[in-house]
C-alpha cells in the first residue's frame, strides 16, 4: 500500500487505473472477500465481466458437507462442486450468516 515494491495505494486504487488506461475484457480476483467485493463492483461499473475465486471457503473438497456453500442467484451453491470460480454477479453473499439451506444435487 505504501508504494515501496510498486504502485502507491491498494489494488482498487490499481485497478481504477488499468481500466482508464486499458479496454479489458475480464477480471479475475482471489483474496480478502471485501477486496474481492470491491473488486467485483468496479468491474460491474465499468462493465466487464469478472471472476471471483472462493478456493480458500472449501472444506471437505468433496462435496460431502455444506462447510463451503455460498448463497447465489440460483440458490445455495458448494464452492468444491460447482467453483472454486464464479461469475461475479451470481453471488449473493460469500458468508450468509444464517442456515440458507443447500444445493446438494
Amino acid at each position: 500500500d505504501d508504494g515501496s515494491a510498486g504502485e502507491k495505494g491498494n489494488v482498487i486504487s490499481a485497478l481504477c487505473k488499468v481500466l482508464e488506461e486499458n479496454k479489458i475484457d475480464m477480471i479475475q480476483t482471489c483474496g480478502p472477500h471485501k477486496m474481492m467485493e470491491a473488486v467485483a463492483t468496479k468491474a460491474q461499473e465499468a462493465e466487464v465481466f469478472c471472476e471471483i475465486s472462493l478456493e480458500e471457503k472449501m472444506a471437505c473438497g468433496v462435496k460431502a458437507c455444506v462447510g463451503c456453500s455460498i448463497k447465489t442467484l440460483d440458490g445455495m451453491k458448494k464452492v468444491c462442486h460447482d467453483g472454486p470460480v464464479f461469475d461475479s454477479k451470481i453471488i449473493v453473499d460469500v458468508n450468509p450468516k444464517e442456515n440458507l439451506g443447500c444445493n446438494c444435487n
